[in-house]
């Protein structure tokens, strides 16, 4: 028997014969690294039916080092395919020279010759735009430095999909990278001893058929795999039978739900635009159970409404409502891990109120508030905790849901009156505008709200996993993930299940996709340029995920809106710059310094113009005085605030 070169503990990478493969049953003898790499992939897909169902034994996903449990795949394996959101994952030994990947401003070359990376959908042999990169984050262990392949937007429910890396991605130092045993025995179709590989090989192999037909010779293949994309309708399932069972328990317009004014105050300060300040507990449906519980469900396990929950709102009413002119109502959603105070003490939600006349009002984003960072923290620390976490945070979709529905119901009859007891809000007229993580969640919440049909989206974005690394939160929120595993590529694939753990709430899950017993949607999505919180290339995707329209004239044009723009839009998004200092990295590396671009935005009185001219017509214009170059002063004065909130 011939001697075989080994690299790591147990990875093969040249072929020794016809010696079986020395892999991990459970690892994939694709990759180098002894785990689920490359990611996704068919080897972890079982055939079932005209479909397929996730197949991961326990032991293909890194072993938390501090847990000492290893994660539990049993959720997993219900699914029929991977998420549309899906991060592709790779590495190799040495890591890889990132001058020859194409980067998110060279997006428009990976889906030519010029790219070492290639997605092609094998339903319509269509080459999938995407850019890839390095952990910038990796400095010294580069065997174990990921190589990112990030879709310009998210994957099509039911679609199968092949993945090529192709010869001319070197080695770091520029040396040539090596196939490993295992995908040359797909290549030459033989019996690799590897169980898994074996089985998967055909489709593999169909895989590298694709490829070819798109112009990639399997001669010039490293490696290559394929995997399957979960149909759209399997992520909703949950979802909205959360919804569904909620409405139910609510009654017509929150008829089953009491409430309780805490506190009915006039204004702040002798703020003009205010006329009453209300705070409310009211009781919505509960969904969930407690902390990282996830969906409450019955013995079939469907997710079922059991019990209530006492949430919190506060309503703020404009000046201007009275019986005669009559407000519309505005629906809030806070940011990153915030609580109410945002709203209260909100100048920019007040000259909105005001200036549209629109009663404004918000709860918590339970799951996602203030009060949640402990329950975070520990799904962070313990990924088998994930599940839970994500399903918690549809309890803040219902509260939403409930509130909205209180808001068109008693609240607008027996709370929002004059000194006659006649009311002052227009319930036909109720919107959403959703800031920082208020557009992320809010994104989820608008889609699947059975009234609300015009929403602005502010400065956020979509695709959990590409928002964590870009953002300047993830220096903090990060530690907790990454302090549980060995290197960071182990806590790079664990992301990937804390994105499929939050794929009931990520608008990309959504984006695209109807959702049953909603009226047709309109959106303003406004994006501020090298934004250091919500990262610009999480915005795009979601942008493109949402079939938006570019409104001109516009500051930049992002890949795909070449023919994807126009004066005006029932879709619409504007892109805003500020022309920030210090600008966030252009990588993934992490960092912790903000900018003014996410914050200004919503202050500039043409920008907040543009808010209220859309939420009147539900068309979004440019109002602007040409691109909005804001640092130019082309997005009008910045508002400072006068009455003692931010």
């Amino acid at each position: 028997m011939r001697a075989c070169v080994m690299l790591g503990v147990a990875v093969v990478l040249a072929a020794c014969g016809d010696d079986p493969i020395s892999v991990r049953p459970e690892a994939n003898p694709l990759g180098t690294t002894d785990n689920i790499l490359p990611y996704p992939s068919s080897l972890y897909e079982q055939v079932d039916g005209d479909g397929v169902r996730l197949d991961v034994p326990v032991g293909a996903f890194p072993d938390n080092a501090v847990t000492k449990v290893p994660f539990d795949p049993t959720r997993l394996n219900k699914r029929r395919g991977w998420p549309a959101t899906t991060t592709l994952l790779w590495a190799a030994p040495k890591g890889v020279n990132p001058a020859h990947l194409v980067g998110p401003d060279q997006i428009a070359d990976s889906v030519t010759d010029a790219s070492a990376t290639v997605i092609i959908d094998m339903m319509t042999g269509a080459r999938i735009a995407h850019f890839a990169e390095v952990d910038a984050n990796e400095y010294d262990d580069f065997d174990h430095q990921a190589v990112y392949l990030r879709p310009a937007q998210r994957f099509a429910g039911g679609h199968r999909y092949a993945v090529g890396i192709r010869t001319q991605l070197t080695a770091r130092d520029d040396t040539k990278l090596a196939r490993t045993a295992g995908f040359q025995a797909v290549l030459d179709n033989k019996d690799s001893g590897h169980a898994r590989l074996d089985r998967a090989r055909p489709r593999i192999r169909e895989a590298i058929d694709a490829l070819e037909a798109a112009g990639v010779p399997r001669s010039d293949l490293l490696v290559a795999w394929d995997f399957t994309v979960a149909p759209d309708e399997d992520a909703i399932v949950d979802p909205l039978a959360a919804r569904d069972a909620a409405l139910a328990a609510m009654g017509p317009l929150g008829a089953n739900l009491s409430y309780t004014v805490t506190s009915d105050l006039g204004t702040i300060n002798n703020d003009p635009r205010l006329a009453r300040r209300i705070e409310i507990d009211f009781e919505a449906p509960l969904v969930t159970g407690e902390g990282n519980a996830g969906y409450v469900r019955d013995g079939e396990g469907h997710v079922i409404a059991q019990g209530k929950m006492i949430a919190k709102a506060y309503v703020m009413v404009p000046a201007c409502a009275a019986n005669n002119n009559k407000a519309g109502i505005l629906m809030y959603g806070h940011g990153f891990f915030g609580s109410l105070a945002e709203l209260r003490n909100g100048e920019y939600a007040r000259d909105l109120a005001e200036e549209a006349c629109l009663v404004v009002a918000g709860t918590l984003w339970t799951g996602m508030s203030n009060d949640d960072i402990p329950n975070a923290l520990l799904a962070l620390n313990d990924l088998n905790q994930g599940w839970g976490f994500g399903e918690h945070i549809w309890q803040g979709m219902v509260n939403s849901i409930a509130l909205e529905q209180l808001l068109r119901g008693k609240l607008a009859t027996e709370v929002l009156v004059d000194n006659q007891g006649r009311s002052v809000v227009d319930t036909s007229r109720e919107y959403f505008l959703g800031i920082s993580l208020g557009h992320i969640l809010g994104s989820t919440f608008f889609a699947y709200d059975p009234f609300i049909s015009r929403a602005v989206l502010h400065v956020g974005g979509a695709n959990w996993s590409l928002l964590f690394e870009r953002s300047a939160n993830w220096a903090t929120y990060g530690v907790p993930l990454k302090g549980s595993y060995d290197n960071l590529l182990d806590a790079v694939i664990m992301e990937q299940v804390l994105q499929m753990a939050l794929e009931g709430v990520d608008g990309a899950t959504v984006a695209g996709v109807s959702i049953p017993g909603t009226p047709e949607k309109q959106f303003l999505m406004q994006t501020s340029r090298d934004d250091a919180e919500v990262p610009n290339v999480a915005s795009f995707y979601q942008a493109r995920s949402l079939g938006a329209t570019l409104v001109t004239p516009s500051v930049i044009t992002p890949f795909g809106f070449e023919d994807a723009q126009a004066a005006s839009a029932s879709k619409g998004w504007i892109i805003v710059d500020e022309h920030p200092m210090p600008k966030p990295p252009a990588t993934n590396e992490t960092f912790s310094e903000g900018n003014v671009a996410h914050e200004n935005a919503r202050r500039r009185t043409l920008v907040q113009q543009q808010m209220r001219d859309f939420l009147s017509t539900g068309i979004v214009t440019n109002t602007c005085t040409g691109a909005c170059d804001c640092a130019a002063g082309n997005c009008g004065p910045l508002r400072t605030p006068m009455y003692g909130g931010h």
